[in-house]
């Protein structure tokens, strides 16, 4: 069943509908009901399978980062158009959209009428605003991280983040959740691989020189 596509669903689907209907066009609502549950049932095992296998890619590819890191004792600096400050380097940059929860109000209530003579009706409307957090987005941009900040870079609105300000990182299946002293809100940044965003985080937090840190005997970065 997990290994079935979509469009394979679809038609079995389809099929089950069509010869319920041949057998008795009674039993076509009852095919057509099956052949939903059906698809449904199998949109939804094939859409966990991929989840599950592009977690298991993504933490792949940030064990072999972590072993090459561990065997050469350093990491790769790339170019960057920012402006950088006396032996700082950009490590990744990766483009990204800026997103942040933000507070939505709704009305819920109730109206309630009734009629006191012909052509007259009273009526009222009793309710209460309740506030809600949505996940918005707010710009798409340029993600860098350099061994002394993290950069937003975008068309209307930049951020700058200490790297000392970073109080918790969290991962998501395609972004990164940032919290830091001084501010309220999270930043939450999509990306390719939040693993490899995590161990670049904390290497560059944690030593000195991210251009050699042979001195460090052991560097203890799980993946998991």
């Amino acid at each position: 069943m997990e290994n079935l596509s979509k469009t394979k669903l679809a038609l079995i689907a389809v099929c089950i509908w069509l010869i319920s209907s041949v057998i008795d066009p009674a039993l076509g609502v009852f095919g057509l009901i099956a052949g939903i549950v059906l698809f449904w049932y199998g949109s939804k095992k094939g859409s966990v399978k991929n989840k599950a296998l592009v977690d298991q890619q993504q933490k792949d590819e940030a064990r072999n980062l972590v072993e090459k890191i561990k065997l050469e004792k350093k990491l790769e600096p790339i170019s960057t158009s920012l402006l950088l400050e006396k032996d700082e380097y950009a490590f990744l940059k990766e483009n990204t959209v800026l997103m942040e929860s933000k507070s939505i109000r709704n009305s819920v209530g109730l109206g309630i009428g009734f009629r006191v003579m012909k052509g007259v009706h009273v009526g009222g409307y009793k309710g209460q605003s309740e506030s809600n957090q949505e996940l918005r987005s707010v710009e798409s941009g340029d993600l860098i991280i350099t061994n002394k900040k993290l950069v937003f870079r975008g068309t209307m609105e930049n951020r700058v983040i200490p790297l000392s300000k970073i109080i918790e990182i969290k991962m998501h299946s395609d972004a990164i959740e940032i919290a830091t002293t001084g501010r309220q809100k999270s930043s939450i940044f999509t990306v390719a691989n939040p693993y490899i965003w995590n161990v670049n985080l904390f290497i560059l937090s944690k030593v000195e020189n991210p251009l050699d840190f042979s001195g460090i005997k052991n560097i203890d970065i799980a993946i998991s």
